[in-house]
């Protein structure tokens, strides 16, 4: 059965109780892996924000985190893509919410970077009108047209 290292780690996290209750009584063994994987396609913004807690285990990134530049410092290159979001520096000294600190743990930047990716899609669909995993296909679609790439 696969346990939560976010409990096995730190557990000052607690999942809500209503989810915990459903959770307890759904386990997932190693080879059911292929079906994490699906459910996470359904959710483009969970699967971000389980990449984004990724990247801070492989940066050893010690809780609790006080300042979103604990974090903003880890990011590759500056700069992280994927499911309609882009990520930077900047963009997360902008738009993460300053109430969300501190980060006490794996499990809270898990479901803090999950409501901030969901508050900046509603924000970005109230701007454009366009969902932004559209929007994202545009943009490659319009890079891969300026670098000569035929569709």
């Amino acid at each position: 059965m696969l346990k939560s290292t976010a409990d096995q780690t730190d557990g000052k996290w607690q999942m809500p109780e209503v989810s915990q209750a459903l959770s307890e009584s759904i386990t997932f063994m190693s080879e059911d892996f292929e079906v994490l994987d699906l459910a996470l396609r359904v959710s483009p913004e969970l699967r971000f924000a389980a990449f984004i807690l990724k990247l801070a285990r492989a940066a050893n990134i010690q809780y609790p985190v006080t300042s979103i530049d604990d974090i903003v410092t880890h990011i590759p290159s500056g700069r992280i893509g994927a499911a309609g979001h882009v990520v930077t520096g900047e963009s997360l000294r902008i738009f993460f919410p300053r109430e969300f600190l501190p980060i006490e743990s794996q499990g809270d930047l898990l479901t803090k970077a999950y409501l901030t990716l969901l508050h900046c899609q509603e924000e970005t669909n109230k701007v454009t009108g366009v969902d932004p995993v559209i929007l994202d296909y545009i943009v490659d679609f319009i890079n891969d047209l300026r670098a000569g790439v035929e569709h």
